[in-house]
């Protein structure tokens, strides 16, 4: 199997198209919730 790193399958982004996904998409992260407690828990599964 022959490996061409010039071709345009492995294109990367320039550092301009990082830009503008960073200002358009945002960081790639994930948003963290409150834990919740067993009360909580036990409230939601009784209602």
């Amino acid at each position: 199997m022959k490996f061409d790193i010039n071709s345009e399958k492995y294109k990367c982004l320039t550092g301009h198209e990082v830009q503008e996904k960073l200002k358009k998409y945002g960081y790639n992260e994930l948003s963290y919730s409150k834990s919740k407690n067993i009360i909580s828990v036990l409230f939601e599964v009784i209602r």
